[in-house]
């Protein structure tokens, strides 16, 4: 039986999401994240706020929270595979989130973050951060207490936006102990 070209694909309308990435209902209680599972839950806190690394990697001293993280590192930086070319260059990356930004600040010339001390603008947030701390220096407590407000504002933001897609349904949480 042929396979359906792409034409056809896109034709039955937006691909679903899995059925994990919908059921994000156990909230971790000491951030916003949130997990389809409680052992996912668990993980994340051992990796993340527990800084459990227990995945070592076997060629360097690099030590990771999850498993995936140590996979990744290794076919990154050991195995070298870059499986992402850029379309209109010869630069490969190992990463897709890298090449979007290559290709987003280098070949479109994107300049989305805007110092809001001078004209200058950047390509990458990281940038603008260093810039606000090596140029404006004398304002690094102000920034550093400006990016603690937009996370916590991103995070709600996240917050209301989960609940608007789930009207009605109540988030499941841990159970918490007597």
């Amino acid at each position: 039986m042929p396979k359906e070209s792409k034409e056809n694909d896109d034709k039955k309308g937006p691909r679903k999401k899995k059925r994990c990435e919908m059921m994000r209902s156990y909230a971790c209680e000491q951030c916003t994240g949130t997990f389809c599972t409680p052992s996912k839950r668990e993980r994340h806190v051992h990796a993340v706020h527990d800084k459990r690394k227990d995945h070592k990697c076997g060629e360097c001293t690099a030590a990771f929270g999850q498993k995936g993280n140590l996979t990744k590192h290794v076919r990154m930086v050991h195995e070298k595979i870059k499986g992402f070319p850029c379309p209109d260059c010869a630069f490969e990356f190992a990463q897709k989130i890298n090449l979007t930004i290559h290709v987003r600040t280098v070949h479109e010339k994107r300049r989305d973050y805007k110092c809001p001390k001078c004209a200058s603008a950047f390509g990458r947030a990281d940038v603008l951060r260093i810039h606000l701390n090596t140029v404006h220096a004398e304002n690094r407590e102000e920034n550093k207490k400006k990016r603690a407000e937009e996370k916590v504002r991103r995070a709600e933001e996240k917050v209301e936006r989960d609940e608007q897609k789930k009207p009605g349904q109540k988030k499941r949480v841990g159970v918490v102990a007597a």
